[in-house]
């Protein structure tokens, strides 16, 4: 069973190009996709460690185009409720300036991308 749900993460993942039209995971974006969420599942044993009154922030440095920082984001804001902000840094402004776009599509105002 998957940690981020394709049928709950709709937007998210049609957002970072993870889903088709038909909400069907992408055949070319099966293993990114495994990938992701293989990455939330290691991370759950670290979050359950922070106290749930404390605020996340993750720093995500190379982010490249975010995928595990907007799945993560995903997880921690839609999942599990929690408190989190999300810093991006790349040396790429085409990189940095499509997860600004994808963060405001997404109404993610808590994560900041860097150059």
């Amino acid at each position: 069973e998957y940690v981020v749900n394709p049928a709950l993460a709709k937007d998210l993942l049609s957002e970072i190009g993870i889903l088709a039209k038909n909400g069907k995971i992408k055949n070319d974006k099966i293993r990114k996709y495994n990938q992701i969420d293989y990455f939330v599942e290691l991370m759950k044993a670290i979050v359950s460690e922070i106290p749930e009154d404390k605020e996340i922030v993750i720093m995500d440095c190379a982010c490249g185009k975010s995928y595990l920082s907007f799945v993560m984001n995903f997880y921690l804001r839609e999942v599990l409720k929690r408190k989190c902000r999300f810093i991006g840094i790349d040396y790429s402004e085409i990189v940095i300036e499509a997860s600004r776009k994808m963060a405001k599509n997404l109404g993610y105002n808590n994560m900041e991308f860097i150059k």
